[in-house]
């Protein structure tokens, strides 16, 4: 048998549902990418965050959706978690970031994808998508100890909703804030 390592192949052999769940925090994560304009800057997924701006503004991205890749038995939407848990973060004084288990992101951002219909489910129609920008201060404060958030009590905190044409302004407001 002879190897043909190929990036092509690779790809077509995987090619993954964009509806599985796990795309779904990828796509989210390409959404506020474009929006900030960093889609030049390659994905990381071992940070302690998820995206950075130019500038260090530190964005973490965490995405639900009523629909989920697995048989939902009872054909009922799934409620909408995210989580918010604290992440190991390791010191690095250039960017003041302390060694500890803490959020270190200046805002979040809830992608909460929409569709209720299978047949209609498409991640990449940015039609199918709501948007909430919060600030890590906020969360800190409201939900200190906090590992997941559903939509309800989400909504409470008062994230900005924005649309994804006005999500980079929201980000970087709402990020100012608490840096």
């Amino acid at each position: 048998m002879t190897l043909t390592p190929n990036e092509a192949d690779f790809w077509a052999w995987f090619r993954p549902s964009l509806a599985e769940n796990w795309m779904r925090g990828v796509i989210g994560e390409y959404w506020v990418a474009n929006a900030l304009g960093i889609l030049h800057i390659r994905r990381h997924g071992w940070e302690s965050w998820d995206l950075e701006t130019e500038d260090g503004i530190r964005v973490e991205v965490k995405t639900a959706g009523f629909l989920q890749s697995w048989h939902q038995s009872d054909e009922k939407p799934s409620t909408p978690v995210f989580g918010i848990g604290a992440v190991n973060v390791k010191a690095d004084p250039k960017r003041g970031l302390r060694a500890g288990q803490y959020r270190p992101a200046n805002a979040y951002v809830f992608c909460l994808h929409t569709c209720l219909d299978l047949e209609d489910l498409d991640p990449l129609e940015i039609g199918q998508w709501e948007f909430y920008v919060l600030s890590t201060e906020v969360l800190d404060a409201e939900r200190p100890n906090g590992k997941t958030i559903s939509l309800k009590p989400l909504r409470q905190l008062i994230p900005e909703p924005t649309l994804f044409a006005n999500l980079d302004d929201t980000i970087r407001r709402v990020a100012n804030h608490s840096i």
